[in-house]
């Protein structure tokens, strides 16, 4: 349906921008069906970016909770530091 347009209309140019990048390799391969799919993969300077992302992501993310729970009140769920 529309989620899979969306999906597609989304995942394409983002996944030719991380392969221009060097974040991501590409290879036709056939798939079970025996049809050509193009498959995806991180290199390694692609799985360095996502570490990073990862680790800003979770900075931001407990950086977001602190200000929505009001301050330096611990978070539910959470072991403190």
């Amino acid at each position: 349906g529309v989620a899979i347009i969306l999906a597609a209309v989304l995942a394409y140019p983002l996944l030719h921008r991380l392969e221009r990048e060097k974040l991501v390799t590409s290879e036709w391969k056939k798939a079970p069906n025996g049809k050509e799919r193009k498959y995806y993969a991180l290199t390694r300077r692609g799985r360095t970016s996502l570490a990073r992302a990862r680790t800003a992501w979770s900075t931001e993310a407990a950086l977001i909770g602190k200000i929505l729970l009001g301050g330096d009140q611990e978070q539910p769920g959470r072991n403190p530091a």
